[in-house]
C-alpha cells in the first residue's frame, strides 16, 4: 500500500516518510476526499514545522506518489486538495530532492504559522520509520559512563571476593573492610581475561597468606592480579627447595 511503497524507497528523508504517512492516514474511505490542511498534517506527523510539512509535500509530489490541486482562495480556511497516486507510477530514482535549497519557500498557499506537537500522533496500527530517540552530549557520556563503571560478576567472583577478605581477617582482625563488588569485579577480569581458574586463584590465595613476605603485600585482588606471574615464580621457586630438602653435603 501507499505508506508501506513510502518506507521501501531508498534515501527518502524520514520527515518526507512521516508527512506521507500522516496524509495517507487522512484518507476518507467514505467520499474519497483528501483535503487535510498543513496545520493537521504538522500535528499528525509530531514535530515537523508547517514550512517542514510544505517542504515533504514537494519532494512527495516530484517523487510522483501525490498530486496536488492547490486551492486558490489563499484564506486561511482554503486547503489543497491531495490524490494519492499508486507505486507503480513513482520515480524510482532519488533525483526527487534536487533543486530544493535550505532556505526552500514552498508554492502551496497555506503559510500559516504551526506550533510543532511533542509527540507523534499517527495511529499505532501504520507501519511508519519511528525516529530514533535523540540524547544529548551529556546524557550520552552519562550512559557511558554508568555502563563503564557498573560492576558485573558471578557468585564465584564474590565470594572469591569474600575469601581473600576473611583471610586478610586471620592475618589483621582489625583490617578496613573493602568495597566487596569492586574486588569481585576484579576477581571476574582474572577470570575471564586472564584465564585463571577459582581453583588457581584460591590456591595462589592460601600460598600468599602463609608466605612472610607477600602476605603484607598482596592485600587486594588488583595486587594479586598485577603480581601473579612473579607469585607463581616464586611459589614453584620454593615448592622446588621444599622437594629439594636440606642440603646436608657439608654435614658430614
Amino acid at each position: 500500500d501507499f505508506i508501506a511503497a513510502l518506507n521501501a524507497m531508498p534515501d527518502l528523508p524520514a520527515s518526507t516518510i512521516r508527512v506521507g504517512t500522516a496524509l495517507a492516514c487522512r484518507l476518507n474511505g467514505g467520499n474519497g476526499r483528501l483535503n487535510p490542511s498543513i496545520a493537521t498534517l504538522a500535528k499528525d506527523a509530531g514535530g515537523i514545522t508547517g514550512r517542514g510539512v510544505n517542504k515533504a509535500l514537494t519532494v512527495l509530489e516530484r517523487l510522483g506518489a501525490i498530486r496536488i490541486r492547490r486551492s486558490r482562495g489563499g484564506g486561511r480556511n482554503d486547503t489543497n486538495q491531495y490524490t494519492l497516486v499508486p507505486f507503480s507510477s513513482w520515480r524510482k530514482r532519488p533525483p526527487w530532492t534536487d533543486g530544493i535549497p535550505l532556505n526552500w519557500r514552498s508554492p502551496l498557499n497555506e503559510s500559516s504559522p504551526v506550533t510543532p506537537e511533542p509527540q507523534f500522533t499517527l495511529p499505532l496500527n501504520h507501519s511508519s520509520r519511528t525516529p530514533e530517540p535523540q540524547f544529548t552530549q551529556t546524557q550520552e557520556r552519562t550512559q557511558e559512563e554508568n555502563t563503564r563503571t557498573s560492576p558485573k560478576f558471578s557468585t564465584t567472583d564474590f565470594s572469591l571476593a569474600k575469601h581473600q577478605y576473611q583471610q586478610l581477617l586471620e592475618l589483621n582482625p582489625s583490617h578496613k573492610k573493602p568495597n566487596l563488588e569492586k574486588w569481585a569485579a576484579v576477581f571476574r577480569l582474572m577470570r575471564e581475561r586472564d584465564g585463571r581458574t577459582e581453583t588457581e586463584i584460591r590456591e595462589m590465595l592460601a600460598w600468599v597468606n602463609r608466605d612472610k613476605f607477600w602476605s603484607g603485600n598482596i592485600l587486594s585482588p588488583d595486587k594479586l592480579r598485577k603480581h601473579w606471574d612473579r607469585l607463581v615464580i616464586q611459589r614453584s621457586r620454593n615448592d622446588q627447595a621444599s622437594a629439594a630438602g636440606p642440603d646436608l653435603r657439608g654435614a658430614i
